[in-house]
C-alpha cells in the first residue's frame, strides 16, 4: 500500500477513503471529535499536527476554533487529496502532507501533536512515539485521542478495535522515552497527554 504503512497497519485506498470520509459525518464520531476539538481548545498551542488526519475534519475544527495554521500528515494518498479538497473548499489555512507516525515531513517543531483515533493501528508504537518526541518543542505535548477499551457490550460491537488499550500505552511510553503527563476521560471516549519523559 507504500512506504508509509507497516504490515497489517489498516490502509485506505480511494474506495475505503471516500467511505471512511462519510463515515466521519456520522454522529458517534462527530460526538469524538467534539470532544478533542473542546480539549484542544484549551490549549495555548500555536504549532499543531494532526497525525492519521484522515479526511482532514480534525485540523478543520481545529482551525475553526484557534482560527491558527495547523499542519496534518496520513499515509493514505487518497486521504491527502480528500483532507487538501476539504481544506480548499472552505479556505482554510492547513498544510496536509503524504507522512506517518514514523515518517514526519516537516523539520520544525511542534508544540502539540495529536493522534485521533489512529493510535491503535500503528504496528510499531514505541517507535513512533520516540520519532514524535523529536518533533516536539519544549514543552510540547503529544495527545492520543482514542475510544476506551471497555465499554458495554454494544460499545465494543460498535468500536471493537478502535480503541486503546492502556497496558500497551503505557509500555510503548516507558519504551520511547516519553511519560503520561495525564488522562481525561469523558463517557467511553479518552485523551492521554505525553511528555518527554527525565
Amino acid at each position: 500500500m507504500g512506504r508509509y504503512y507497516l504490515k497489517n497497519e489498516e490502509a485506505f485506498g480511494p474506495i475505503t477513503a471516500r467511505l471512511y470520509s462519510i463515515f466521519t459525518r456520522m454522529g458517534r464520531i462527530t460526538d469524538f471529535y467534539r470532544f478533542v476539538v473542546n480539549d484542544i481548545r484549551k490549549s495555548r498551542a500555536k504549532r499543531i499536527l494532526d497525525i492519521g488526519t484522515g479526511p482532514g475534519r480534525i485540523p478543520m475544527l481545529i482551525y475553526e476554533a484557534k482560527k491558527r495554521r495547523v499542519y496534518a500528515i496520513d499515509p493514505s494518498p487518497a486521504m491527502v487529496g480528500i483532507a487538501k479538497r476539504n481544506a480548499m473548499k472552505m479556505g482554510y489555512d492547513i498544510d496536509v502532507r503524504l507522512g506517518s507516525s514514523r515518517s514526519i515531513p516537516f523539520s520544525s517543531k511542534f508544540d502539540l501533536i495529536i493522534a485521533t483515533i489512529s493510535f491503535h493501528h500503528w504496528a510499531e508504537k514505541a517507535t513512533s512515539m520516540a520519532h514524535i518526541k523529536e518533533h516536539l518543542a519544549k514543552n510540547g505535548e503529544f495527545r492520543i485521542y482514542e475510544f476506551k477499551m471497555h465499554g458495554s457490550f454494544a460499545h465494543r460491537i460498535l468500536v471493537g478495535m478502535h480503541s486503546l488499550d492502556p497496558d500497551e500505552l503505557k509500555e510503548a511510553a516507558k519504551n520511547s522515552g516519553m511519560k503520561v503527563k495525564d488522562i481525561k476521560e469523558k463517557d467511553t471516549m479518552l485523551r492521554v497527554s505525553l511528555v518527554r519523559g527525565n
